[in-house]
């Protein structure tokens, strides 16, 4: 593992999911699409909107089409 701090945005989101019971896998992959969607934004995800959040959905539908597929863990969003 690396040994670069993680930020208190990031802790609270793993914190919430292995409370809920979610594999490291997954949880490894939601905190890589909130990386890629504050990366979208330009900003921390803790700013985000609703339409911030549909601007990133219409953008991921646009480049590859597998939106659908990532849709099952847009949980990751929901928060922001």
């Amino acid at each position: 593992m690396s040994e670069t701090p993680i930020g208190p945005l990031r802790q609270r989101m793993i914190d919430d999911m292995t409370a809920r019971g979610v594999k490291e896998k997954v949880q490894k992959d939601d905190v890589r699409r909130v990386r890629t969607f504050a990366a979208f934004l330009g900003r921390s995800p803790d700013t985000a909107t609703s339409g911030d959040l549909r601007r990133f959905q219409a953008h991921l539908a646009r480049q590859d089409g597998k939106w659908a597929r990532r849709n099952g863990n847009a949980q990751a969003f929901e928060e922001f």
